[in-house]
C-alpha cells in the first residue's frame, strides 16, 4: 500500500500538517510515516564536557521517541470519529540524523511514498516556500510531491489551481493531479501564467496542443484559465483568493514558472495573509 510521509518537528505547525496528512491517508487510502530529522552538531574530542554531551544526546533521543509516540497517539485518536467510508491508516515512526537532504534520498528510495506533507513554520506556505531552508532541502531532493500546509489551513481540497507556463513537462503534473482529483473529488483549474506584454508568436498553437494533451487524461472537472501581470506572483495570489481556491500546485523544474517564482522572492511580502496550502510537484516525478 502507498504511504504518506509526514515530516514533523513536533511543534504546533507540524501537528496541523500531520492531521492534514492523516486525513489524506484516509481518502487515498494510504498508510503514514511520521519522520523526524535532527541535525546533531558533533563536538571535538578535546572538549572537556564530552561525557555530558553524550548524555544530552541520549536524553534528546528519548525525548524524540516520546514526542513521536504522543503524536502518533493523538493522530490515532483523531481518526476515531471518522466515518466508515474512510480507512484508518497504520502509522509508522522513523527518525533521521544529520543532513536532511541525504536522509530524504534514503527514505524515498523505492516507490511506496505517494506524497510528502510538512508544515509551514511561519504559518505562511508561500513565504516558507520562498525562504525556508528546510523546505528547499526537501523539494530539491524529493521525487514525490511535497504538500506545504499552513497552520490554519484545511485539507478539504475542492478546487485546485495548477500554475503553468504551458511547458510540456508540466503534463506529467497534470496527469498526477487528474488521478489524485478522481480520488479526492476536486476540480482542477489549469492556469496559464504569463508576464504582462509577453506574447509568443506560436502561443495559440502551444495552448491548443497543451489542452488536447490534457483532454486525454479524461478528468471530468478540468478547466483552463489565464492570467497576465507585471508581478505574476501577486496576480496569481489574487486569482486564488478571488476564485476561492483550496490548493495551489506548482511544478518544480529548472526552467519554468516555479523557478521564476523563486527569482521573484522579494515579492513574498505581499503574501503575508496568504494561507493557501501549496503542492510542489517535481518535474521528474516517479510514476
Amino acid at each position: 500500500m502507498k504511504k504518506v510521509l509526514i515530516l514533523t518537528d513536533f511543534k504546533q505547525h507540524s501537528l496541523s500538517a500531520a492531521k492534514a496528512g492523516i486525513s489524506l491517508c484516509g481518502k487515498l487510502p494510504a498508510n503514514a510515516i511520521l519522520f523526524n530529522n535532527h541535525f546533531y552538531q558533533p563536538v571535538s574530542a578535546p572538549y572537556a564536557g564530552g561525557a555530558w554531551v553524550a548524555e544530552d544526546f541520549v536524553l534528546l533521543e528519548e525525548d524524540r521517541k516520546k514526542e513521536a509516540f504522543l503524536l502518533e497517539h493523538e493522530l490515532q485518536s483523531y481518526t476515531i470519529s471518522w466515518p466508515s467510508t474512510l480507512r484508518r491508516p497504520h502509522i509508522e515512526r522513523k527518525f533521521g540524523e544529520g543532513d536532511l537532504s541525504t536522509n530524504m534520498e534514503d527514505i524515498l528510495h523505492g516507490k511506496d511514498i505517494e506524497l510528502m506533507v510538512m508544515g509551514a513554520r511561519s504559518g505562511n506556505s508561500f513565504e516558507h516556500l520562498l525562504t525556508g531552508s528546510e523546505t528547499n532541502a526537501v523539494i530539491n531532493h524529493a521525487l514525490r510531491p511535497v504538500l506545504i500546509m499552513p497552520e490554519k489551513a484545511t485539507s478539504e481540497f475542492k478546487k485546485v489551481v495548477l500554475a503553468t507556463d504551458l511547458n510540456t513537462e508540466d503534463l506529467i503534473a497534470v496527469r498526477y493531479l487528474a488521478a489524485l482529483g478522481k480520488l479526492l473529488d476536486f476540480e482542477l483549474d489549469i492556469v496559464h501564467v504569463a508576464l504582462y506584454g509577453e506574447h509568443d508568436a506560436g502561443e495559440a498553437k502551444i495552448k491548443k496542443e497543451f489542452e488536447a494533451a490534457v483532454a486525454r487524461f479524461k478528468h471530468p472537472q478540468i478547466s483552463f484559465s489565464e492570467i497576465r501581470g507585471k508581478d505574476t506572483l501577486d496576480r496569481l495570489t489574487r486569482y486564488c483568493e478571488e476564485n476561492k481556491s483550496d490548493l495551489l500546485a506548482l511544478v518544480h523544474q529548472q526552467h519554468g514558472f516555479f523557478s521564476r517564482l523563486l527569482a521573484e522572492g522579494v515579492t513574498s511580502k505581499v503574501l503575508n495573509h496568504q494561507i493557501l496550502p501549496v503542492l510542489v510537484i517535481p518535474a521528474n516525478i516517479e510514476e
